[in-house]
Formats: structure tokens, C-alpha cells, sequence
């Protein structure tokens, strides 16, 4: 059986609810994350200040429309919410203990630490949002669209260590280019289509506990840490490029260097 280890915004508790409907889930636990639409009163650019806001409502309306329809099956499994920064937190470890899981995957909680990682009694595993080792790190479903490589929005699964989404590669899934798409549709979009594979893969995962294949991240690739985001890189796909990166790219036959068979597809 799993144990669950999220946050609490809209994608996160879609791919937690479909995977408590698989029926595989023992328990679950919520980390609150920050909020939702951050305040945009720190910028001092009046300009700037609205495509803040214009980013995350678009953000919000994507997430409404990809995440709201989910079947409120956390009744059916023991869960516990805890604060922003407190997943491992002792009433966590006590928690995770207590439930005994198998196998444990996290998506969207804040980095777990090493004794949180152990408490699976046979593997730990993380859901990223990005496409490792290329775009490791956060804001990894903005910066594929920012480098006008919107084809390198993805998800990869891979087994939790000490270094951030650098862990042997599970499964990886690549966003499919969809005329009309801006950069939170495309988000969306890739992340419905991993749940899906999600929801058979858990069965996989589980009968194959004892020895996941996976494989080691072949580069360093790129990890995006939070203080290289600043407002202004907003400028490039609202104003120069209107959000239809995605269109631009198929309209130019602008692809990246990277691969399909580059990628991990678990197949066991």
C-alpha cells in the first residue's frame, strides 16, 4: 500500500484523490502550502504589477479548469494536515509510522528529510513537475516555455534522495503541443495526462516493490532554484509573445535538442 505526501493546491489534490480512487492508498498527508495568488503589492512597476496578477489569475482559471472535478475520496483513507514547512515534523514521522506503507510518494510538499524518506518499508518516490535532469528545481513548468522549448514541459517520477529531483528516473511524461495552449493550459495539460499514466502505474509500482527499475540522471542537467524567477521574465511571454508561445513554436518547427528516447518510460 501507498502513503501519500502532498501539498494542498489544485493539481495536488487532483492526483491524490485519483490515486486514492485506484484504492491502493493507506494514507495521506497534506502540507499546506503557501497561497494560491501570490500579492503582487511588492512590485512597485504599476505595469508590472498587473501582468503579476494577469500570470497567476491565468494560473488559477487553469487549474480550475484541468483540477476541479475530483470524486472526494480522501474519506476513504487516514490523512493528516499539517502546516506550511512542518512535513517532517514529528507528528509526521509518528503518523507515517504508524500506517506502515510500502511505498511513499510526495508531490508538491516542501523537501522531505532523510528520516521521512526512510520510514517506506521499501522505496520512496518523488512526482516532480519538470522534466529531470533539464529542468530540475521550481517554476519548472514556466521556464520550457521561457526558453522557447514549451515541448520540455513535463513530469518525472523518480526515487527521493538527499539531492533536489536528481534521483534515479522512474517515468517521465512530456507535454503534447496543443495549438491555442498558453503556458498554465500546457501546464495542465501535462499533468492530467501524467495522472492518467499514474493511475496505472501505481499497481506496477507496488507488485514491482522490491526492485523498481530506474535510471541514474545521466548530466547534472540544470536545477532552477526560486530567486532566478523575477516578474520581469513576464515580459517575454505575455508582451512579446501574447502567451501563445506553444503556437510560435509549431508555426517555426522550433524544437529542442532533447529527445523522446532521451526520456524514461517504466515499463516493468
Amino acid at each position: 500500500m501507498l502513503g501519500l505526501i502532498t501539498g494542498n493546491h489544485p493539481r495536488h489534490l487532483f492526483l491524490a484523490d485519483k490515486l486514492i480512487s485506484t484504492g491502493f492508498v493507506k494514507c495521506w498527508v497534506i502540507e499546506t502550502r503557501e497561497n494560491f495568488v501570490p500579492d503582487s503589492s511588492f512590485i512597485k512597476n504599476k505595469d508590472l504589477g498587473n501582468l503579476f496578477d494577469i500570470h497567476f489569475q491565468k494560473r488559477e482559471e487553469s487549474e480550475k479548469f484541468w483540477f476541479s472535478k475530483i470524486n472526494n475520496t480522501s474519506k476513504d483513507v487516514k490523512s493528516l494536515t499539517v502546516g506550511e514547512h512542518e512535513q517532517n515534523s514529528d507528528e509526521v514521522k509518528k503518523f507515517l509510522k504508524h500506517h506502515s506503507c510500502d511505498l511513499i510518494i510526495s508531490y508538491g510538499c516542501h523537501l522531505l528529510d532523510e528520516e521521512v524518506i526512510s520510514l517506506s518499508n521499501y522505496d520512496s518516490i518523488n512526482i516532480h513537475g519538470g522534466l529531470s535532469p533539464w529542468y530540475k528545481g521550481i517554476i519548472t513548468h514556466f521556464w520550457p516555455s521561457y526558453n522557447l522549448e514549451p515541448e520540455l514541459t513535463g513530469m518525472t517520477l523518480h526515487k527521493l534522495t538527499k539531492k533536489i529531483d536528481g534521483g534515479a528516473i522512474i517515468h517521465q511524461t512530456k507535454a503534447d503541443l496543443v495549438s491555442g495552449d498558453g503556458l498554465h493550459m500546457l501546464a495542465g495539460r501535462v499533468v492530467t495526462k501524467f495522472v492518467k499514466e499514474m493511475e496505472g502505474l501505481v499497481p506496477k509500482l507496488l507488485e514491482n516493490k522490491q526492485s523498481i527499475s530506474s535510471y541514474e540522471q545521466k548530466s547534472t542537467g540544470r536545477l532552477w532554484t526560486g530567486n532566478m524567477w523575477r516578474p520581469e521574465h513576464l515580459l517575454m511571454i505575455y508582451k512579446y509573445f501574447e502567451d501563445r508561445v506553444v503556437d510560435y513554436c509549431l508555426d517555426n518547427s522550433i524544437t529542442s535538442n532533447v529527445k523522446d528516447s532521451d526520456l524514461i518510460y517504466y515499463t516493468s
